[in-house]
């Protein structure tokens, strides 16, 4: 299972933010080069664990912050990769 990597962030990170969530997060980190094994959200945190793969051969992509759902309560954390 190694290299590996065990990511935790507070849960309304992924499920409350304007600019992130579950599919965004997925894509960002597969484009790093990880696959995710496992995850699991509890009420304050999102827990996932992700393989390493190697380096990705194609040209990285890159992600701006660009809302993904829109909303006043929404937070504005955001992972950017430029």
């Amino acid at each position: 299972m190694l290299p590996a990597l065990f990511l935790v962030l507070p849960a309304p990170c992924v499920m409350n933010s304007r600019y992130l969530n579950r599919e965004k997060l997925i894509a960002i980190m597969e484009s790093l080069g990880y696959n995710l094994k496992q995850e699991k959200v509890s009420s304050k945190l999102a827990y996932s664990l992700w393989k390493w793969n190697g380096p990705v051969t194609t040209k990285s992509k890159k992600f701006s912050k660009s809302e993904v759902k829109a909303g006043k309560t929404r937070n504005n954390f955001a992972i950017v990769i430029t």
